[in-house]
């Protein structure tokens, strides 16, 4: 979808990867761009210029339906296609009634997450 604009393909960050999975298993707690601790989930994320959360929760979708819903969303395409981004890392948690919690965090080359 970025190559297709013109733009970089992303890089996996695995300290993003990692950040992600734990704001998967968050979002099966509270549901929000906030963490259950009440700080801002993209105030972890160090060295950067650029960062973005992108979430989803789910029943029966797939990854490619989340990322078409995702697509579809103006500020969540505004993410993916953010010129400034360079990397991203992914989450997926699924809770025991089988609701899927997505994560995509999105940063630079050199972004980590601190947490």
């Amino acid at each position: 979808m970025r190559q297709a604009q013109g733009l970089n393909t992303l890089t996996r960050n695995e300290s993003l990867d990692a950040y992600a999975m734990m704001r998967a298993y968050e979002l099966s707690q509270s549901f929000s761009h906030t963490r259950p601790n009440g700080k801002d989930a993209l105030s972890y994320i160090r060295n950067h210029i650029y960062t973005a959360e992108n979430i989803a929760q789910t029943s029966n979708l797939s990854s490619d339906e989340v990322l078409k819903q995702w697509e579809n969303s103006p500020s969540h395409l505004n993410n993916i296609m953010n010129k400034q981004i360079q990397s991203v890392g992914l989450g997926v948690y699924t809770d025991s009634s089988g609701r899927v919690y997505w994560v995509q965090i999105f940063g630079d080359t050199h972004s980590y997450a601190r947490y």
